[in-house]
């Protein structure tokens, strides 16, 4: 079962189409976390969803199920063009979830909220989200007594087409990751180190998988090093076991580490006076 989050703010409506057994879960600013699926087993998630109600109560309902044709034109003139957008992304873009703005604009001597904008995330995709499923099961690798390599880690990197503007996925296997429990030698500083080792770097698209343009205008030149983001909960799981369990092999050192607070950036502490 694949989940795609959605994240809309108050004047936001989250327009999604989404495979067969697909749930999208949507962090409303109003009423916290819903859950949306398929009216039937096997159909595809197609829905408009309004991020806040008591912003945009007129012309949004609380959960409507339609299709891609009605999303497009069940609108008034003034919001179809944004809707044809967002349509065009789900359809073509390889989109699973957009963001369709609203604004309050004049309308005949009064206000009305007017669809203005359409933006998408990255890391919505099916593509994306199917790449996370199928993921491989990470490693562990001692390297020695206070560190460990999590490897065999599935990356995701993204960049966009100077043409039409849309998300191009790269994903890459064989990824590396070095937690170690770092102490200087007066064992004055403690703190946690995670290092990113050389991680590959998916090809470059010979043409732009959504336009066509060859070869692919990309908008940063091909994918960043370094700007890879681990795709699924196992990696991080890997790092959250290699932790406990340098806890439990160096308690002193790593109840020292934790005393400002636990992330997996770099933590400095010193010891305390006891």
């Amino acid at each position: 079962m694949a989940i795609f989050e959605a994240h809309p703010t108050g004047t936001e409506v989250v327009a999604a189409l989404l495979p067969p057994g697909s749930v999208l879960r949507v962090h409303h600013p109003d009423v916290g976390v819903r859950e949306y699926r398929a009216m039937l087993p096997g159909d595809w998630l197609i829905a408009v969803v309004p991020g806040d109600l008591t912003v945009l109560p007129w012309g949004c309902r609380d959960n409507q199920y339609c299709a891609l044709t009605s999303m497009r034109n069940d609108r008034q003139s003034l919001d179809r063009p944004a809707w044809q957008e967002a349509v065009r992304l789900l359809k073509t873009g390889g989109e699973g979830v957009v963001y369709v703005g609203y604004k309050s604009q004049p309308y005949y001597g009064s206000d009305r909220w007017t669809a203005t904008a359409v933006r998408t995330v990255p890391g919505t995709s099916p593509a994306y989200v199917r790449a996370m499923d199928t993921a491989p099961p990470p490693t562990i690798t001692w390297a020695s007594r206070s560190a460990a390599v999590v490897g065999e880690i599935r990356l995701g990197y993204w960049d966009r087409c100077t043409g039409c503007k849309q998300t191009i996925i790269g994903i890459a296997d064989g990824g590396q990751i070095r937690v170690e429990l770092y102490a200087s030698d007066d064992q004055e500083t403690v703190e946690w180190r995670r290092t990113h080792l050389d991680n590959p770097l998916p090809p470059v698209p010979a043409s732009c998988p959504h336009c066509g343009q060859d070869p692919a205008p990309m908008t940063r030149g091909g994918f960043i090093p370094g700007s890879g983001h681990m795709l699924g909960a196992a990696p991080s799981q890997c790092i959250t076991d290699i932790k406990a369990e340098l806890r439990r092999r160096f308690p002193r050192l790593a109840r020292l580490a934790d005393a400002e607070h636990d992330t997996q950036a770099y933590l400095y502490a010193q010891p305390s006076s006891r």
